[in-house]
This record gives C-alpha cells, sequence and structure tokens, in this order.
C-alpha cells in the first residue's frame, strides 16, 4: 500500500470549501513509504505540490534513484517545482537513503525544494555521455533548507551537492570526491561544512558561501 493521503491543513480546506479541481493550487500530500514517495514524484512531478514525508527511513532501491547511465535517470526523481519536505522534529528524524551506487535525486535549477530531511549513502559516479553524472553525490540542483547531508560521495565534483543550488540552514558532514568535498558551485548559507574531505577543497570548491562555519574539512591541495 502507498499509505498516501492528503495532508489536512489550509490547503485542503479551501479545496473542499470553494469546490476546485485537486490540481487548480499547490496541494500537500502524505505518506510513510517509499512506494508512496515515488508514486507522488511520478503523478505530480512539475506541479508546485508539497509531498511530506513521516518520520522515518525511506530505503532507496537502485531503481528509485537517479541512474546517471546516459540520461538524467528515472523521470519520477527529476523533480521540478515539487517540495518534498520531512514531518521530523529534526532532519535526522526523516532520512533518504541512497542505493550506494546512484544519486539519490536530481532537481530542475533551483524550483525544486527539499526541507527539514536528512540525505545519506548517495553517490554520482563518471558516466562518459553525461558531463554531470559525476556531481553532487545526494543533489543535483534545488533549493535545500535545514537540510543534513552525510556521507554522499562523487567521482567528480560536489561529494553532496552539485549544479545550481541554494542550501540554507544546512549541515554538510562526511561527504567525499575528488573535487569540493561538500559542494561544487551554487551558493551556500548560514550553514555548517564539517568532516569532508576531497583531493582538492576539503569542503567547497566553486560557487558562493555567506555566513557558513567551516570545520576539519581536509584537502590534499588547496
Amino acid at each position: 500500500m502507498n499509505n498516501i493521503r492528503p495532508a489536512i491543513g489550509a490547503v485542503s480546506l479551501m479545496l473542499l470549501v470553494f469546490g476546485f479541481a485537486p490540481n487548480a493550487l499547490a496541494t500537500t500530500y502524505r505518506t510513510n513509504t517509499v512506494d508512496g514517495l515515488i508514486y507522488l514524484l511520478t503523478t505530480y512531478n512539475g506541479k508546485s505540490h508539497v509531498i511530506e514525508l513521516e518520520p522515518g527511513d525511506y530505503q532507496l532501491r537502485d531503481s528509485d534513484c537517479m541512474s546517471n547511465e546516459g540520461s538524467i535517470g528515472p523521470s519520477h526523481l527529476y523533480g521540478n517545482a515539487i517540495t518534498i519536505r520531512g514531518k521530523g522534529a529534526k532532519p535526522e528524524d526523516t532520512r533518504l537513503i541512497g542505493s550506494g551506487v546512484r544519486r539519490i535525486i536530481q532537481l530542475a535549477s533551483t524550483a525544486g525544494k527539499l526541507e527539514n530531511l536528512t540525505l545519506t549513502n548517495g553517490y554520482a559516479k563518471t558516466v562518459s555521455d553525461q558531463s554531470s553524472a559525476n556531481r553532487g553525490g545526494a543533489t543535483y540542483n534545488g533549493t535545500f533548507r535545514n537540510c543534513l547531508f552525510v556521507g554522499n560521495e562523487a567521482d567528480g565534483y560536489g561529494g553532496a551537492s552539485g549544479g545550481n543550488y541554494n542550501a540554507y540552514d544546512c549541515r554538510y558532514f562526511n561527504n567525499s570526491c575528488p573535487r569540493g568535498g561538500a559542494l561544487h558551485g551554487g551558493s551556500v548559507y548560514t550553514s555548517v561544512i564539517s568532516n569532508n574531505y576531497a583531493k582538492g577543497g576539503g569542503g567547497i570548491s566553486g560557487g558562493w558561501a555567506q555566513r557558513c562555519y567551516f570545520t576539519d574539512n581536509s584537502a590534499d591541495t588547496t
């Protein structure tokens, strides 16, 4: 069972009272299973809806994660305007766990959003016919708020995040890659980048960081 239900809130009430069609404005859905998450991403991708995840571990299968093999991968994990939000008290309560051999999720520029989530065990590998395949072990593109990125890896750039992204109030721990142990490109604000490793640029390479705290990152070269 996907165990999906509309979240009760102002939007649901507006739909009920004013009789709007389900896709007339942003709707919030809630699930507590990986299959429910995939179903919602498949059904509402490209729409400005919100997917709320109940606290728990969401262990993604290889087929769920971005394949990075000649294309962007499964369309359901190429999130456009959609927001994925953890409903726990803190990011550690709701974890998206990658398969360890593929990137977890790719978003469309900064329109797709991740909030209050942990992303771990993602891996962006080198693929000869896709230039961005080896960038961002957990995420490629997107806007992130209050997320924890831990234990992700990339073959090229940005152990956790790469591409065009904005990260606010996030934490990056123990991510690794050859260039930019945690991040490459993009912008990061009021975040903690700690204990990440790269051959060059232990915490971040390229991009923009403002009011961030860097500690115990390491690199073979600057």
